[in-house]
């Protein structure tokens, strides 16, 4: 596959992502320093404390990436699918990772080293604003996802993750996101038989369609407005 035709990839991806709205030559530069590479389901990208390597972007595939809580147990934090960019602390010398990266299915991705991110920025000093652009991405979600969990009632905060999870790719409608509801309960601070009964709700409202681990989206709006009235 030519740079031209990932960049493109990419982009279709994700036209509204990080690496969509970067100046075309960064993103040529970036290209020109990652290696794709292929995973398997379960595979790890990397974990929990591993020194912080480099940059991932997904090709194609679904990414957990996990967080590790009380009683050596883990919870589900965010999904990662085509367009995505993850893995910037890899700038920073010193470093450990703070999730678990792990394959769910097959995945391909491109790797950027860490030794060819620190060329990179020392090469075009301009670099690290596009990198700063992709750290503000990931605490604009943060603090998203952290102010559902603390001022929303349950239905609409199941409602505003999926509408999250859905609206990242050029496709949204119909999109399937590929989680159980134990995970999206991980996600939401919900136990399990309170997700499903609020699936179950939106599902008969014709939002959204249940499959064995994956949630349909077939109202992108209509998921909106739930998450926004509760209703």
């Amino acid at each position: 596959m030519t740079a031209e035709t990932t960049e493109k990839r990419l982009i279709a991806a994700a036209p509204s992502g990080w690496f969509a709205r970067q100046p075309a030559g960064f993103r040529r530069r970036l290209l020109e320093q990652s290696v794709e590479m292929s995973f398997l389901d379960g595979d790890w990208l990397y974990g929990t404390e591993d020194e912080a390597g480099g940059l991932f972007g997904i090709l194609s595939g679904s990414v957990h990436l996990t967080a590790a809580v009380a009683d050596e147990g883990s919870a589900l934090i965010d999904l990662a699918g085509p367009g995505k960019w993850f893995g910037q602390i890899g700038l920073l010398p010193g470093t450990q990772r703070l999730v678990t990266a792990a394959a769910d299915g097959p995945v391909k991705a491109l790797a950027v080293p860490r030794s060819s991110l620190t060329r990179f920025v020392a090469d075009f000093p301009d670099a690290w604003l596009s990198f700063s652009a992709l750290n503000l991405e990931l605490i604009q979600d943060t603090v998203r996802t952290l102010a559902d969990v603390l001022a929303l009632p349950p239905s609409p905060r199941v409602a505003a993750r999926l509408h999250a999870l859905a609206s990242r790719g050029a496709e949204a409608q119909g999109r399937h996101v590929r989680l159980t509801q134990s995970q999206l309960g991980d996600m939401t601070g919900l136990e399990r038989k309170s997700v499903h009964r609020i699936l179950q709700a939106l599902q008969k409202r014709g939002l959204i369609r249940l499959h064995y681990a994956a949630i349909e989206v077939l109202d992108l709006r209509g998921l909106a407005r739930a998450a926004a009235f509760g209703n």
